[in-house]
C-alpha cells in the first residue's frame, strides 16, 4: 500500500517549515531581533553533512549528521550574536536597527559562505554549490502495511521529537523558565537573578541549531546551494507570523 504522494509533500512540508520557523519566533522572543539571517544558518546546516561526508570520503551516518549540522547552526548563530547583536542590545537600539544589522550579518555571512565553498571546491575538485549529502539513509520501509521512504520517516521523527525536546526543555527546566521569563519580562527577570546575556546565548544556541537542522532535513529531498536558505526565507517568516510571531506556544 502507498500513500498518496499528496499527503506525504504536505506532512513533509509541515515538518520542514516547523523546524525552520519554530526557532525564529523563540529568538525574537526573547532577544526581539527579527533575524533576516536565519536562512543562513538553514544553509549552512544543509552543507554541514555535505561537506563532512565529502571531506571525510564516506557516506555519512545520520548520528554524525545531526550533530554536525546543529553545532555549526548554534555556532554562528552565537558568533553574529556576541559581535553584531549584543553591543546593539547593550546600546538599547530599536528594534528597526536590530533588524536592519540582521541583514547586514545575513549579507556577509553568505557571500562569505559563497567564498569558502568556492576555495573548497577547487581545492576537492568536487561540485559544491548543487549537490545532496551523502547518507546512510536509502530505501524504504514496511509501517502498519504501508510502503514510506526512509527519508520521510527520519525527517518526521527529527521534528518530531526536536520539538519535543524543546517544549519539554521550556516547561521542565530551569533554564527553559528562566528564557520564558526573559521573554515575557527581562527587567523584572533580571532583577530575579537572572542573567539576560546569558539567556539570550542560551536561546541563540537553539533557534541557530534548530535551523540548522531543518537545513539538513530540506537537504534530504533536494539539491542545495548557497542560495538554499534565501529560497525559503519568504516561507518560513509567513509561518512563523501566522504561528504567531510574538507568540511560542509553552512561553
Amino acid at each position: 500500500m502507498e500513500i498518496p504522494s499528496e499527503v506525504l509533500n504536505t506532512i513533509w512540508y509541515i515538518c520542514v517549515y516547523s523546524l525552520m520557523a519554530i526557532p525564529l519566533t523563540l529568538s525574537y522572543r526573547v532577544s526581539k531581533v527579527l533575524n533576516f539571517a536565519h536562512g543562513v544558518y538553514i544553509t549552512l546546516g544543509a552543507y554541514a553533512s555535505i561537506l563532512v561526508s565529502i571531506g571525510l570520503g564516506v557516506k555519512l551516518s545520520p548520528i554524525l549528521a545531526i550533530p554536525a549540522s546543529f553545532l555549526v547552526g548554534a555556532a554562528i548563530a552565537v558568533v553574529t550574536h556576541i559581535l553584531v547583536f549584543a553591543p546593539l542590545i547593550r546600546r538599547e537600539s530599536s528594534p528597526v536597527t536590530l533588524m536592519i544589522a540582521s541583514m547586514g550579518a545575513w549579507i556577509f555571512i553568505k557571500y562569505a559562505f559563497y567564498a569558502f565553498i568556492d576555495i573548497l571546491q577547487k581545492a576537492w575538485m568536487k561540485p559544491l554549490f548543487y549537490t545532496t549529502p551523502n547518507l546512510e539513509l536509502q530505501g524504504q520501509v514496511n509501517f502498519l502495511g504501508i510502503d514510506i521512504s526512509v527519508k520521510f520517516l527520519f525527517v518526521v521523527v527529527l521534528t518530531f521529537l526536536s520539538l519535543l525536546l524543546l517544549a519539554l526543555f521550556l516547561t521542565k527546566t530551569k533554564l527553559g523558565m528562566a528564557l520564558r521569563a526573559i521573554a515575557d519580562n527581562p527587567e523584572l527577570a533580571e532583577i530575579s537573578g537572572i542573567s539576560r546575556e546569558r539567556s539570550m546565548l542560551l536561546t541563540w544556541i537553539i533557534s541557530g541549531g534548530l535551523a540548522a537542522l531543518a537545513g539538513f532535513a530540506w537537504s534530504l529531498f533536494t539539491y542545495i546551494s548557497p542560495e538554499a536558505g534565501d529560497t525559503v526565507t519568504l516561507q518560513f517568516f509567513a509561518c512563523s507570523v501566522i504561528g504567531g510571531l510574538t507568540s511560542l506556544p509553552l512561553t
